[in-house]
């Protein structure tokens, strides 16, 4: 049974250390020099190994320019990592929110790349700074990650008017073989426009969430679903299959519990979103697919890890 002292960890790499925890979380992973690191994600690689994929900066903050993917890969089903390598680094701006797939021999890493337009200075720091996300793309491996595609757009900046795209959590795979990868669309402090200018509270721009759906394994993409509810953004969303064509889509909010979304056709339409009795921080989570004896008829339970 889950219990804290029956989980065994090893750290992949560890930052700078957070104002009030122990001193026992402050050592430098591996002497990498970085300081800020977020948004890990675990996978299986072809090979066999496990790696960890995130976001990092040798800044003490997000959104520098200097914010890269790196990943960590282990050999002993993660006993013990090796060194952060350098995934994708832009180097001109920041990339975030790795998302890692494996589909036979092939790996894929889906990021998001930010946008000059959501450049802005931090006053507190007095640095420049980039709100989250931008640009959607993947970059493939047939090698487990020893050599890379150039990037692909999956979905622009742009699109939809221009409003950063961004992407937390895993691809879901349907029964039917498609592909539904979680985003969503969050406004910054600086794009699609500076909030201090506007006006007319009508023109201010808000988030919403939705899904990428493909059905010929990433190469093209549609977009589907326009999902917001009062008082809270809906973020770094999960999706799991409950049953034929009927999916389940959690998401993070600032209300102190999850919130949920249900499609009854592969993810074409969503209903609306309504709160859940799962608890939610304001913190991410990941929707798992289990076998409850008590599922309704042809489907399994879903539980949500946060």
């Amino acid at each position: 049974p889950f219990a804290p002292h029956n989980i065994h960890y090893a750290w992949a790499i560890q930052g700078a250390p957070i104002p009030g925890e122990p001193a026992t979380a402050a050592s430098f992973g591996g002497g990498s020099g970085l300081q800020y690191m977020h948004m890990a994600m675990l996978e299986r690689l072809p090979n066999g190994t496990l790696a960890a994929a995130f976001q990092a900066s040798p800044t003490a903050y997000e959104g520098s320019v200097h914010q890269a993917l790196f990943w960590s890969v282990s050999h002993d089903m993660g006993a013990t990592w090796g060194a952060p390598v350098v995934l994708v680094d832009d180097e001109q701006l920041p990339v975030w929110t790795p998302v890692l797939k494996v589909e036979g021999a092939r790996l894929w890493l889906i990021y998001t790349r930010s946008s000059r337009r959501c450049r802005y200075f931090d006053r507190s720091r007095g640095v420049l700074r980039h709100s989250p996300g931008g640009d959607l793309l993947y970059v493939a491996s047939d090698d487990s990650g020893l050599t890379w595609s150039s990037p692909q757009m999956v979905l622009p900046y742009d699109a939809e008017g221009g409003i950063p795209k961004v992407v937390a959590n895993k691809v879901a795979v349907l029964a039917s073989g498609a592909w539904v990868l979680p985003f969503w669309r969050e406004p910054g402090r600086t794009c699609p426009n500076l909030r201090a200018e506007v006006k007319d509270p009508k023109d201010v721009v808000t988030g919403s969430a939705g899904v990428l759906l493909s059905g010929d394994q990433g190469l093209t993409w549609h977009v589907r679903g326009d999902l917001t509810a009062p008082g809270t953004w809906l973020i770094e969303n999960s999706v799991v299959e409950l049953g034929t064509r009927a999916l389940l889509q959690h998401f993070r909010t600032k209300l102190g519990v999850a919130y949920s979304s249900v499609s009854e056709d592969g993810g074409e339409t969503w209903s609306e979103p309504r709160r859940t009795s799962l608890p939610n921080p304001n913190s991410k989570m990941h929707t798992l697919r289990g076998t409850g004896v008590d599922a309704p008829a042809g489907r399994g339970d879903a539980a949500s890890v946060g």
